[in-house]
């Protein structure tokens, strides 16, 4: 009788929500432990820091020669170190006999065929299940959005590939037929954080004087987060990179609040002046604009060197935009709309502008004549500089920036 008792209490445990969430969270990316192909155990915690790609694997399938596209993916973006645990990118292959049979071999013959045939080096694991009744737990992870977080990504054949950053979060599902070179993984694995998710490292406050000890900008729940809410006694304050850049892709995850009146921005190839009137970021600047009567604006391009304040794209002569130049479709997702955050993606590339707002582009421009104008070469922005997140003079705002991410294109 306790037995049964017991057994129900568990199972009421289980379907309570707020059990369910505990476990969830007990059991991050970094919690597994699984079996290599040799046998013994391989802790996901040693992946920490790492980008990571894993695969389910086939022997006998007419997409298996994608191990030979894997190997070489791994040997060129892995780093320089001998052993996976020295390097910055992983593959890790997961054998698999649920499409076809076509990975009826052991551990061992899986094994030898893919280092004879293939000379892969990156680690494989033992043999398992990726779908179905006794699918395994690391496969539950990756397939169901209730557990990764991001969405569900059922296994639909041999050498489908989940992408893992190096904190440990799902990234991406890419369907098996897709390379393992294609042009959205070898961007993901180029891609740089400019943010890592716990403090600011890497960043700095510009501001003047008068706001130096006040407190804009931190950290929540792993997101930078700037709020101004009830504090409107202050100038501009800059959140601003370290490090300076040329040609890039930048994207980033911003969350905005409806009941926030206040403007931000993201300032590019800018930099920070001490001298100009107690301190001023001259660049260039692709608006975000939260307010619900105008966020149509975000993706806009706006001019915050001394000498321009003005929109740039669309080119007008001042800090004034008409209704006019509102699109036919714009997108703003706001906290408590479904996940609330929306994606912004900045291509800078020689003088060609380009930005994208939740996949709809916004500004895609040629800025020849005005980013490398004489004005703009005087205060050296426009070409090369600083990324900066923008609180503007006297605003309230709230807003959360999260999974800031850049490529640096060097060609």
């Amino acid at each position: 009788m306790k037995t049964i008792i017991a057994i129900l209490s568990l199972c009421f445990l289980i379907s309570c929500p707020a059990f369910a969430q505990e476990m969830k969270e007990e059991m991050p990316f970094y919690k597994f432990v699984v079996k290599d192909i040799n046998g013994k155990d391989f802790a996901f915690e040693q992946l920490k820091g790492k980008k990571i790609l894993i695969v389910n694997v086939a022997s006998k399938c007419g997409l298996t020669p994608q191990y030979e596209e894997l190997q070489a993916l791994y040997k060129k973006y892995s780093g320089n170190g001998k052993e996976w645990k020295e390097k910055d990118f992983v593959i890790i292959g997961f054998p698999a006999n649920d499409f076809g049979k076509q990975e009826p071999g052991t551990n061992d013959e899986i094994k030898t065929f893919c280092t004879t045939n293939y000379g892969v080096t990156f680690p494989m694991m033992s043999k398992i299940t990726v779908k179905g009744d006794e699918i395994h737990p690391v496969y539950q992870w990756l397939t169901q959005k209730e557990l990764n977080g991001v969405k569900d990504a059922p296994v639909e054949w041999n050498f489908q590939k989940f992408l893992i950053d190096e904190q440990g979060n799902f990234v991406d599902m890419i369907p098996p037929k897709e390379q393992p070179d294609s042009e959205k993984i070898i961007q993901w694995l180029e891609e740089k954080p400019l943010f890592n998710g716990k403090d600011l490292s890497g960043w700095s406050v510009m501001c003047q004087s008068q706001d130096s000890e006040k407190e804009f900008w931190t950290v929540e729940d792993g997101a930078i987060l700037c709020d101004s809410i009830g504090k409107k006694d202050h100038t501009y304050v800059w959140l601003m990179t370290d490090r300076e850049f040329q040609d890039f892709e930048l994207r980033l995850k911003f969350q905005a609040y409806s009941d926030s009146p206040g403007n931000s921005g993201l300032q590019f190839r800018s930099r920070y002046d001490k001298t100009d009137n107690g301190g001023w970021l001259n660049g260039p600047q692709v608006d975000i604009h939260p307010p619900q009567a105008m966020s149509w604006r975000t993706g806009l391009l706006y001019d915050e060197t001394r000498g321009e304040n003005r929109w740039i794209f669309p080119s007008l002569k001042n800090s004034n935009m008409p209704d006019s130049f509102k699109p036919e479709k714009s997108v703003m997702k706001y906290a408590g709309d479904g996940d609330g955050w929306n994606d912004l993606t900045l291509i800078c590339k020689g003088m060609q502008i380009k930005t994208i707002v939740n996949g709809i582009i916004r500004t895609d421009w040629d800025a020849t004549g005005v980013l490398d104008s004489e004005l703009h070469k005087k205060h050296n922005v426009g070409q090369k500089g600083h990324i900066a997140l923008q609180l503007h003079h006297g605003d309230e705002l709230r807003i959360k920036f999260k999974d800031i991410r850049i490529r640096e294109i060097k060609e």
